[in-house]
Protein backbone atom coordinates (compact mmCIF):
# COMPACT_ATOMS: atom_id res chain seq x y z
CA UNK A 1 0.00 0.00 0.00
CA UNK A 2 1.50 2.99 -1.15
CA UNK A 3 0.68 5.15 2.16
CA UNK A 4 2.62 8.96 1.78
CA UNK A 5 3.90 8.27 5.44
CA UNK A 6 5.36 5.12 4.89
CA UNK A 7 4.66 3.00 1.84
CA UNK A 8 4.04 -0.66 3.26
CA UNK A 9 2.75 -4.30 2.33
CA UNK A 10 -0.79 -5.61 3.94
CA UNK A 11 -2.33 -8.97 3.47
CA UNK A 12 -5.35 -8.70 1.39
CA UNK A 13 -8.89 -10.31 3.12
CA UNK A 14 -8.40 -13.82 2.73
CA UNK A 15 -10.79 -15.06 -0.06
CA UNK A 16 -11.44 -18.69 -1.25
CA UNK A 17 -8.73 -19.13 -4.38
CA UNK A 18 -11.11 -20.95 -6.82
CA UNK A 19 -14.77 -18.88 -5.71
CA UNK A 20 -18.09 -19.94 -6.69
CA UNK A 21 -19.21 -18.68 -9.61
CA UNK A 22 -22.68 -17.80 -8.82
CA UNK A 23 -25.62 -16.14 -10.54
CA UNK A 24 -28.96 -15.75 -9.17
CA UNK A 25 -32.52 -14.27 -11.33
CA UNK A 26 -35.43 -12.67 -10.10
CA UNK A 27 -37.46 -12.07 -12.56
CA UNK A 28 -40.98 -10.99 -13.06
CA UNK A 29 -42.94 -11.93 -16.38
CA UNK A 30 -46.37 -10.28 -17.35
CA UNK A 31 -47.34 -12.42 -20.02
CA UNK A 32 -49.71 -11.16 -22.51
CA UNK A 33 -52.56 -12.87 -24.35
CA UNK A 34 -50.50 -12.37 -27.51
CA UNK A 35 -48.07 -14.30 -25.81
CA UNK A 36 -45.55 -11.27 -25.53
CA UNK A 37 -43.75 -11.42 -22.82
CA UNK A 38 -42.37 -8.03 -20.50
CA UNK A 39 -39.47 -8.90 -18.10
CA UNK A 40 -38.13 -7.13 -15.17
CA UNK A 41 -35.28 -9.14 -13.94
CA UNK A 42 -32.55 -8.52 -11.41
CA UNK A 43 -29.31 -10.57 -11.51
CA UNK A 44 -27.06 -10.99 -9.17
CA UNK A 45 -23.64 -12.54 -9.75
CA UNK A 46 -20.22 -13.37 -8.45
CA UNK A 47 -16.89 -14.59 -8.87
CA UNK A 48 -16.09 -15.17 -12.91
CA UNK A 49 -19.53 -15.00 -14.06
CA UNK A 50 -19.00 -11.23 -12.70
CA UNK A 51 -15.92 -10.97 -14.33
CA UNK A 52 -17.26 -11.36 -17.45
CA UNK A 53 -19.71 -9.14 -17.17
CA UNK A 54 -16.87 -6.53 -16.34
CA UNK A 55 -14.69 -7.16 -18.86
CA UNK A 56 -17.93 -6.89 -21.35
CA UNK A 57 -18.23 -3.42 -19.89
CA UNK A 58 -14.87 -1.99 -20.06
CA UNK A 59 -14.77 0.26 -23.18
CA UNK A 60 -18.43 0.99 -23.22
CA UNK A 61 -20.22 4.53 -22.49
CA UNK A 62 -22.15 4.08 -19.89
CA UNK A 63 -24.99 5.48 -22.42
CA UNK A 64 -23.95 3.70 -25.30
CA UNK A 65 -24.38 0.06 -22.42
CA UNK A 66 -28.38 -0.70 -23.53
CA UNK A 67 -27.51 -0.61 -26.52
CA UNK A 68 -24.72 -2.78 -26.81
CA UNK A 69 -27.10 -5.38 -24.35
CA UNK A 70 -28.87 -6.35 -27.20
CA UNK A 71 -26.12 -8.25 -28.69
CA UNK A 72 -24.97 -9.86 -25.34
CA UNK A 73 -27.04 -13.19 -24.82
CA UNK A 74 -27.40 -16.06 -27.62
CA UNK A 75 -31.37 -15.29 -27.65
CA UNK A 76 -31.14 -11.74 -29.80
CA UNK A 77 -34.98 -11.94 -29.88
CA UNK A 78 -35.25 -9.88 -26.46
CA UNK A 79 -35.44 -5.90 -26.40
CA UNK A 80 -33.87 -4.02 -24.32
CA UNK A 81 -35.43 -0.95 -22.76
CA UNK A 82 -33.63 -0.05 -19.39
CA UNK A 83 -30.21 -1.45 -17.68
CA UNK A 84 -28.43 -0.40 -14.66
CA UNK A 85 -25.40 -2.25 -13.17
CA UNK A 86 -23.84 -2.03 -9.41
CA UNK A 87 -20.67 -3.11 -8.27
CA UNK A 88 -19.07 -2.79 -11.87
CA UNK A 89 -16.23 -0.55 -10.62
CA UNK A 90 -15.35 -3.28 -7.14
CA UNK A 91 -13.95 -6.52 -8.36
CA UNK A 92 -14.76 -7.94 -5.01
CA UNK A 93 -18.15 -6.87 -4.86
CA UNK A 94 -21.31 -9.19 -5.92
CA UNK A 95 -22.42 -7.61 -8.96
CA UNK A 96 -26.00 -6.50 -9.51
CA UNK A 97 -27.65 -6.23 -13.02
CA UNK A 98 -31.43 -5.18 -13.62
CA UNK A 99 -33.20 -5.27 -16.72
CA UNK A 100 -36.22 -4.36 -17.94
CA UNK A 101 -37.03 -6.18 -21.38
CA UNK A 102 -39.79 -7.54 -23.68
CA UNK A 103 -39.67 -11.38 -25.91
CA UNK A 104 -41.88 -10.88 -28.72
CA UNK A 105 -45.01 -13.90 -28.96
CA UNK A 106 -43.14 -17.22 -30.12
CA UNK A 107 -45.38 -20.64 -31.64
CA UNK A 108 -45.06 -22.18 -28.52
CA UNK A 109 -45.45 -20.16 -25.33
CA UNK A 110 -42.46 -21.23 -23.11
CA UNK A 111 -42.53 -21.80 -19.26
CA UNK A 112 -40.36 -18.62 -19.10
CA UNK A 113 -37.94 -16.75 -21.35
CA UNK A 114 -34.34 -18.85 -20.03
CA UNK A 115 -31.51 -16.45 -21.59
CA UNK A 116 -28.72 -16.69 -18.73
CA UNK A 117 -29.65 -20.69 -17.83
CA UNK A 118 -28.93 -21.11 -21.78
CA UNK A 119 -25.79 -18.86 -21.77
CA UNK A 120 -23.74 -20.06 -19.04
CA UNK A 121 -24.95 -23.76 -19.19
CA UNK A 122 -25.40 -24.94 -22.45
CA UNK A 123 -22.20 -25.73 -24.35
CA UNK A 124 -21.43 -27.47 -27.83
CA UNK A 125 -21.26 -30.98 -28.95
CA UNK A 126 -18.21 -32.50 -29.58
CA UNK A 127 -17.74 -35.95 -31.39
CA UNK A 128 -14.54 -36.31 -30.05
CA UNK A 129 -12.65 -34.06 -27.26
CA UNK A 130 -9.22 -34.13 -27.58
CA UNK A 131 -8.27 -33.30 -24.22
CA UNK A 132 -9.04 -33.61 -20.62
CA UNK A 133 -11.37 -30.82 -18.20
CA UNK A 134 -10.48 -29.52 -15.45
CA UNK A 135 -13.29 -27.42 -13.94
CA UNK A 136 -11.56 -25.33 -11.24
CA UNK A 137 -14.85 -23.20 -9.65
CA UNK A 138 -17.82 -24.80 -7.98
CA UNK A 139 -21.01 -23.47 -9.93
CA UNK A 140 -24.17 -22.60 -8.80
CA UNK A 141 -27.27 -21.11 -10.82
CA UNK A 142 -30.88 -20.25 -9.13
CA UNK A 143 -33.43 -19.23 -10.61
CA UNK A 144 -36.95 -17.23 -9.37
CA UNK A 145 -39.80 -16.70 -11.78
CA UNK A 146 -43.00 -14.98 -11.12
CA UNK A 147 -44.91 -15.43 -14.17
CA UNK A 148 -48.55 -13.48 -14.26
CA UNK A 149 -50.46 -15.31 -16.97
CA UNK A 150 -53.50 -14.22 -19.12
CA UNK A 151 -55.41 -17.50 -18.17
CA UNK A 152 -55.13 -19.74 -15.51
CA UNK A 153 -52.53 -22.49 -16.19
CA UNK A 154 -53.34 -26.22 -17.13
CA UNK A 155 -52.97 -27.84 -13.88
CA UNK A 156 -51.23 -30.95 -15.46
CA UNK A 157 -48.74 -28.86 -17.25
CA UNK A 158 -48.04 -27.44 -14.55
CA UNK A 159 -47.06 -30.82 -12.98
CA UNK A 160 -45.29 -32.29 -16.05
CA UNK A 161 -42.48 -28.62 -15.47
CA UNK A 162 -41.55 -30.39 -12.42
CA UNK A 163 -38.18 -31.87 -13.52
CA UNK A 164 -34.07 -32.82 -11.97
CA UNK A 165 -31.11 -34.67 -12.19
CA UNK A 166 -28.32 -35.30 -10.34
CA UNK A 167 -24.70 -36.98 -10.97
CA UNK A 168 -21.48 -36.65 -9.90
CA UNK A 169 -21.65 -33.94 -12.48
CA UNK A 170 -23.60 -31.72 -10.06
CA UNK A 171 -27.17 -31.50 -9.42
CA UNK A 172 -30.16 -29.50 -10.33
CA UNK A 173 -34.14 -29.13 -10.16
CA UNK A 174 -36.62 -27.39 -11.82
CA UNK A 175 -40.31 -26.81 -10.05
CA UNK A 176 -43.43 -24.92 -10.94
CA UNK A 177 -46.27 -24.07 -8.76
CA UNK A 178 -49.53 -22.20 -9.03
CA UNK A 179 -50.44 -19.39 -6.53
CA UNK A 180 -53.07 -19.92 -3.80
CA UNK A 181 -55.98 -17.70 -4.78
CA UNK A 182 -54.82 -16.52 -7.97
CA UNK A 183 -55.08 -19.59 -10.78
CA UNK A 184 -53.46 -16.96 -13.31
CA UNK A 185 -50.37 -16.23 -11.17
CA UNK A 186 -47.30 -19.32 -11.43
CA UNK A 187 -44.00 -19.55 -9.44
CA UNK A 188 -41.27 -21.51 -11.13
CA UNK A 189 -37.34 -22.29 -9.25
CA UNK A 190 -34.17 -23.38 -10.67
CA UNK A 191 -31.49 -24.63 -9.24
CA UNK A 192 -28.20 -25.71 -10.49
CA UNK A 193 -25.46 -26.92 -8.88
CA UNK A 194 -21.59 -28.63 -10.05
CA UNK A 195 -18.69 -29.08 -7.46
CA UNK A 196 -14.76 -28.92 -8.98
CA UNK A 197 -13.72 -31.73 -11.32
CA UNK A 198 -11.62 -33.23 -13.48
CA UNK A 199 -12.78 -35.09 -16.37
CA UNK A 200 -11.18 -36.97 -19.17
CA UNK A 201 -11.59 -36.20 -22.71
CA UNK A 202 -13.63 -39.34 -23.49
CA UNK A 203 -16.29 -38.01 -20.74
CA UNK A 204 -17.07 -34.51 -22.13
CA UNK A 205 -20.04 -36.31 -23.84
CA UNK A 206 -21.78 -37.32 -20.72
CA UNK A 207 -21.00 -34.08 -19.01
CA UNK A 208 -22.36 -31.65 -22.30
CA UNK A 209 -25.57 -34.40 -21.57
CA UNK A 210 -25.82 -33.53 -18.39
CA UNK A 211 -25.64 -29.80 -19.08
CA UNK A 212 -28.40 -29.60 -21.92
CA UNK A 213 -30.90 -31.56 -19.91
CA UNK A 214 -31.20 -29.19 -17.13
CA UNK A 215 -31.25 -26.40 -20.42
CA UNK A 216 -34.12 -28.63 -21.85
CA UNK A 217 -36.41 -28.58 -19.16
CA UNK A 218 -37.07 -24.90 -19.91
CA UNK A 219 -37.81 -25.28 -23.18
CA UNK A 220 -41.48 -26.66 -22.99
CA UNK A 221 -44.57 -25.75 -23.34
CA UNK A 222 -46.84 -23.99 -20.63
CA UNK A 223 -50.09 -24.86 -21.51
CA UNK A 224 -53.69 -22.69 -20.00
CA UNK A 225 -56.62 -23.36 -19.97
Amino acid sequence: MLYPDKPRLEALPERGLFPTESLVSDREIAVAASGEMTVRETLRVSGYFAMGWRSWAIGIQPSERLAALQNVPRDSRWHVEKFTAEGLDDNFAELVLTFHYTMPATSAALVSPAIWERDYLEVPFLKERRFPMELLHPMRIESHVKLQLPRAADAQALKALAKSGESEFGKWKLDAKGEPGNAKAVTISFDYQAPTSNLPAARYGEWQNFRSKAVEAWQQPLKLE
